[in-house]
């Protein structure tokens, strides 16, 4: 028996003239709030790095989308390199979408605001309108305190020995330099063995207290 194929071709008709159909297009859209979406990196002075955020890149046509992404002027022009982008180009079929991971690395830049822009364009056809998203990075010197855990409870027998100390972890969270204190409103809570302790933390930096409680004759 023999196999009987089928093909068909579109054309359009024009008056007189037979025109192929034209080629569907792609359409570039950017999430999130299309269509020019913004990120802001909120960064401590000499680290650390913020988490990552993501750029969702979407075909919103009907045909292929042949995109890449770079990255436009540094503003300011004198410090740049701080943004990384984990994909710069790729192919999008209709209504597909892909996620851009943004990582943002602070180092030795010094407190400021610092922009720069993402610009995703077509790479194939010339008549797709590109997009951009902009990205601001905000450095800050001032010094934020994270002390955890946030309460302690001791067990001990009553005429007994006293419970082993625990410890109370200052971090400085934010930039610049904390200068910390640690004070004691009662005679049998103690830190480090003492009433009161003190210490300067830079960004990032951390240090361990040791909390313990002197039951005495209680």
């Amino acid at each position: 028996m023999k196999a009987i194929h089928r093909w068909a071709l579109l054309f359009l008709v024009v008056g007189s003239a037979l025109q192929a159909a034209p080629l569907a297009d792609p359409v570039i859209q950017l999430l999130p709030n299309p269509p020019t979406p913004s990120f802001v990196f909120d960064v401590p002075e000499g680290g650390p790095d913020p988490g990552l955020q993501k750029l969702t890149i979407k075909n919103d046509g009907t045909g292929q989308l042949n995109w890449s992404a770079s990255l436009g002027n540094y503003q300011p022009a004198n410090v740049s390199g701080w943004l990384t982008l984990s994909k710069t180009s790729g192919t999008l079929g209709p209504q597909k979408t892909v996620d851009v991971e943004l990582l943002v690395s602070v180092g030795s830049i010094p407190a400021g605001i610092y922009n720069v822009t993402i610009t995703v364009t077509e790479t194939v056809l010339l008549n797709v309108t590109p997009r951009t998203a902009s990205v601001q990075m905000r450095v800050s010197a001032v010094p934020r305190m994270s002390a955890t855990p946030t309460s302690f409870t001791f067990a001990a027998p009553e005429n007994g020995a006293n419970p082993l100390p625990q410890p109370l972890t200052i971090t400085n969270t934010g930039g610049g330099t904390l200068n910390w204190t640690a004070v004691v409103n009662q005679s049998w809570l103690k830190v480090d063995s003492l009433n009161t302790v003190n210490g300067s933390l830079g960004p990032a930096g951390s240090h361990n207290i040791q909390v313990s409680v002197i039951t005495g004759s209680m």
